[in-house]
């Protein structure tokens, strides 16, 4: 398979909280999952639920009361037969936290 990622992804286990939208922005899911492995411009999260979303809003709880808040796009939704389902999200709008901690993570 070739790769066509700009930037390397690091692989993570964080628990984040998350809100599915449609194309009306209006909210169809929201729920807790995984995200996996993470790049400065994506994100591979695991959900137990199916996803039928256009924009995902994910929220990355942090310990000492702050969260870091991430705007994207679902790219795509795939069901493994583990009865999860692994979503590509390319982000839109990220808070400046998110980077600092990838670079830890890595």
């Amino acid at each position: 398979m070739i790769e066509r990622r700009k930037h390397p992804r690091t692989s993570i286990r964080y628990r984040v909280f998350f809100e599915c939208m449609d194309v009306q922005t209006q909210t169809v899911l929201q729920d807790i999952g995984t995200v996996r492995d993470i790049s400065p411009k994506g994100m591979l999260l695991e959900s137990t639920r199916p996803i039928q979303a256009v924009k995902i809003n994910v929220i990355f709880p942090l310990q000492d009361g702050d969260d870091i808040r991430v705007q994207g796009s679902v790219v795509y939704a795939i069901p493994k037969p583990e009865g999860i389902h692994h979503i590509g999200i390319v982000f839109e709008k990220v808070e400046n936290g998110l980077i600092q901690m990838i670079e830890k993570a890595s």
